[in-house]
């Protein structure tokens, strides 16, 4: 082990979709379980993780790239401190997609900088409580969630034909829509009048199986907190059945806990059991129009 960082790794069996939402909490590693929900990180922010136990710490965001990367500053040997280059310490978070799993590693770098009197218990207690942390990590992100909104249907349709609807994001949810839709990489922008921006990133393509976006920016103007949906991601799953082909829609997520989990739930059903359905077999799907939009 290097003097000055600690590197740790390990493989959950989540996606790194819903791995990204709990790591894009900052101080995800010291702070209170129970205070992380509602938290986002922003570049340049700088957030106090609260801990009962050992204290309180500023974390700042230093860097964020979703869903694969983010970087935080914060001083483990001095609870409530300002952050500062000799008394704080960098922690780099990658994730990777390793089939359906996600390889997540955490380097945490720059104890060479900190005192003398703290650096060598700091980076011994850390390199201890990383192994921990990364375990709690994957205890969370496995951990099944029976909240997150979902919904599915089945038609006659071939997976390629209903694929290829999944995508047409224009015939299905609204003609607003700026970028592509089709790749990984993409990123595009939903609009509903006032009521509803958000920007999205896919950040998964199967071919005739599967679609994930990653929420990276949303205001939704009728609930009080209108970022809700940021962090949050969406998955389309299509499979071939006895009955047809089924099409199964999760918004990991949205939960019954959200303000805006009725609205947005009940608007979901709409546009997917409704609206993506009729495309898929009429070729005609029922979007929320420019010039007249529907509710949501």
């Amino acid at each position: 082990m290097s003097d000055d960082r600690i590197e740790r790794d390990i493989l959950i069996d989540a996606t790194p979709e819903h791995v990204w939402f709990l790591v894009n909490q900052p101080g995800f590693w010291v702070a209170e379980e129970a205070s992380l929900p509602g938290t986002v990180a922003r570049e340049g922010e700088t957030t106090l993780a609260r801990n009962a136990t050992y204290g309180d710490y500023p974390v700042r965001v230093e860097r964020v790239s979703p869903p694969s990367a983010v970087a935080y500053r914060w001083a483990p040997a001095f609870p409530g401190a300002d952050l500062a280059d000799d008394n704080s310490t960098l922690v780099e978070v990658s994730i990777a997609r390793e089939g359906e799993k996600a390889r997540v590693t955490v380097v945490e770098s720059g104890f060479a900088a900190l005192p003398d009197e703290v650096r060598d218990r700091t980076r011994e207690a850390n390199s201890e409580g990383w192994p921990q942390v990364m375990q709690g990590l994957g205890t969370r992100a496995e951990r099944p969630s029976e909240d997150d909104f979902t919904t599915s249907f089945v038609v006659d349709e071939s997976p390629d034909d209903v694929f290829a609807a999944v995508l047409d994001v224009r015939g299905w949810w609204t003609d607003d829509i700026e970028g592509p839709t089709g790749d990984v990489g993409d990123v595009f922008v939903f609009r509903h009048t006032d009521v509803h921006y958000s920007k999205l990133l896919i950040t998964e393509v199967v071919p005739g199986r599967r679609v994930t976006w990653l929420v990276l920016d949303t205001e939704l103007s009728f609930v009080e907190d209108t970022t809700e949906w940021i962090n949050t991601s969406i998955t389309f799953e299509v499979t071939p059945t006895a009955a047809g082909t089924e099409v199964r829609f999760t918004h990991h997520g949205l939960v019954p806990a959200y303000e805006c989990y009725d609205a947005c739930s009940s608007a979901w059903g709409f546009y997917l059991v409704y609206s993506m359905r009729s495309l898929i077999v009429t070729g005609a799907g029922m979007p929320a129009l420019k010039a007249l939009p529907r509710p949501f």
